[in-house]
């Protein structure tokens, strides 16, 4: 069984956390649209046209005009399977890239009577909405800045002498997040956005999925939105992660690592 953070590091305090937490820039939505509209085409969800293209548009605009860095995507409805997503990634891997891999106790319904199940794993929005992934403000982790409270442990079961977990940063964010801005939502980034963002990535083509470039190639990103679960005699939190461009889904024991952080996702209400 691997288990991304199996080994415990010190607790090392990072800056300021919270919403000033959160990188800002001006945003171009040009490119992502594209991109947005042929990874949508690729799912069989929508045709490449101008109505698709305008909807899109006026979405990200939106988002972008909350100045956040980040990564502008739409995030398929609960009808579009987590396995279509991943299969149409697949479909398109650079042929150095190797197969994903999938911890089947934790990733694999019915392998365990606490693997996620199906339902867990296709669920989402009722249609396809916009989102963008929050960069993390600070430039010097080492890694991927769509990772957010690094060096933080996951929840109380690791929390020790950590003065917050990574889910009461989350929670505490959420608030803050829904006072000052009454359109938009904050939430986590969960394991469809993360799929979205890869077939994404694999669709721009070039060096990215060999690059720092490519989503979570440095770092690994926990899931809260499934939970920690019992399986194979122990307890974990689902991890995924794109090592050098193979897309992976592991799990994680939730103890404070440099290198395991949450995404953040803003989207219209």
């Amino acid at each position: 069984m691997a288990l991304n953070g199996l080994y415990k590091t010190p607790h090392i305090e990072i800056p300021e956390k919270g919403l000033a937490f959160m990188r800002t820039t001006e945003l171009d939505v040009t490119e992502p649209v594209e991109v947005t509209l042929e990874a949508l085409k690729l799912l069989g969800i929508i045709e490449h046209n101008d109505q698709a293209k305008q909807s899109i548009t006026a979405d990200f605009t939106a988002l972008s005009e909350l100045d956040y860095d980040g990564r502008l995507h739409v995030l398929p409805g609960i009808g579009v399977s987590f396995d279509h997503i991943l299969q149409t990634a697949e479909a398109i891997k650079p042929e150095n890239v190797p197969v994903l891999y999938r911890f089947t106790n934790l990733w694999t319904p019915n392998t365990e009577s606490n693997s996620y199940s199906q339902a867990e794993l296709n669920g989402g929005p009722e249609n396809h909405v916009a989102r963008l992934a929050v960069y993390n403000a600070d430039t010097n982790t080492s890694v991927d800045p769509v990772l957010h409270y690094l060096n933080t442990p996951y929840d109380e079961k690791y929390q020790e002498n950590c003065s917050t977990t990574q889910l009461q940063e989350l929670e505490q964010d959420q608030q803050d997040f829904n006072v000052k801005y009454e359109d938009f939502k904050l939430s986590s980034l969960d394991h469809k956005a993360f799929a979205m963002l890869a077939l994404m990535d694999r669709i721009r083509g070039g060096v990215a999925p060999n690059s720092k470039d490519f989503i979570l190639n440095t770092g690994f990103m926990r899931i809260p939105d499934l939970g920690r679960r019992d399986v194979c005699g122990d307890s974990c939190v689902g991890n995924v992660d794109s090592d050098d461009g193979q897309l992976k889904f592991d799990c994680s024991y939730g103890v404070a690592g440099v290198f395991n952080g949450v995404g953040l996702s803003v989207g219209i209400k």
